[in-house]
């Protein structure tokens, strides 16, 4: 919490840590955070990280730039959905595939909109 304390003390314009001091799982906190943003109009795009993750370094800028494109393509109404592929690593972060989709045998070309939301894809 610390780390992600002091991330926030620096970006204060951009970072909000939420305490409400109740311990939720991932699919519930995921979901109470689709909900604050439904009711808070200057939050217009969400990025969801597990515990795990390890983010490249140019993944906000990639992905934020490409939900900007969608949005001026589909309107700021239209719910939109993002996302990448990834890396597989080690607890090293060696890399043990470049591609999950691969790794995991997925194409996300032929996934329907349904499973891409409720399955790791």
């Amino acid at each position: 919490m610390a780390i992600i304390q002091a991330f926030q003390t620096k970006n204060a314009d951009r970072i909000e840590i939420i305490l409400d001091g109740v311990n939720l799982d991932a699919k519930a906190s995921f979901g109470k955070l689709i909900e604050m943003a439904l009711q808070t109009p200057e939050w217009k795009y969400l990025m969801f990280a597990d515990q795990d993750d390890v983010w490249m370094e140019n993944k906000i800028a990639i992905t934020l730039l490409k939900m900007e494109e969608m949005t001026k393509e589909f309107g700021i109404t239209s719910p939109l959905l993002v996302h990448t592929d990834l890396s597989v690593v080690d607890s090293s972060l060696k890399i043990l595939s470049e591609s999950f989709w691969s790794y995991q045998r997925v194409d996300p070309s032929r996934n329907e909109l349904h499973n891409q939301v409720i399955q790791n894809v």
